[in-house]
């Protein structure tokens, strides 16, 4: 895309890039924390649940895994098989291209079963580490998304790179 995706242009970068947009809404509730669920269905399904307390937004939960905290800035989100070192692997591989990791969530349904791992970092991920990361033999897939820092609009910060892998293209 090559360009940032923004709340004024969302809608029309969504259909450029094959996207169907519905919205579902119900009564506003100032009692109720909003949630919003993002889903894309295609060669991949994704789906995103991000939180709402009317100033900040935050991813909550990714593909059917809840998560502990919100996330925010640059993130690396992988699909993989749970198996001892994987965690391990992907850490020097984000060390070795100078990324340090700020956070990490890792949620599965079974033991040796599928698995999400989310990490937080502080430098953005480039091709050649995310393509190092890809090539793990227990990924099944990653991307990264790059999210706004809590005082900024979430829909705002979703990349190009973000954009396609949720679309199933990453």
């Amino acid at each position: 895309l090559g360009r940032r995706v923004t709340p004024v242009n969302a809608r029309v970068v969504a259909e450029e890039i094959g996207i169907g947009v519905s919205r579902v809404a119900s009564e506003q509730r100032d009692d109720v924390q909003p949630r919003f669920l993002l889903e894309s269905t295609g060669e991949e399904n994704h789906a995103v649940t991000v939180s709402w307390d009317r100033s900040h937004a935050g991813i909550v939960a990714v593909d059917r895994f809840s998560l502990e905290r919100p996330l925010a800035g640059h993130v690396l989100i992988t699909h993989h098989h749970d198996q001892p070192g994987v965690i391990g692997q992907l850490g020097t591989i984000l060390g070795r291209h100078g990324v340090n990791i700020a956070g990490m969530q890792v949620g599965r349904h079974a033991p040796r079963g599928e698995a999400l791992m989310v990490t937080n970092v502080d430098e953005e991920i480039l091709p050649g580490a995310l393509d190092e990361i890809k090539a793990c033999a227990a990924v099944e897939d990653a991307y990264v998304v790059s999210l706004p820092h809590s005082d900024e609009d979430a829909a705002a910060a979703l990349t190009p790179l973000g954009a396609a892998a949720l679309a199933g293209g990453g």
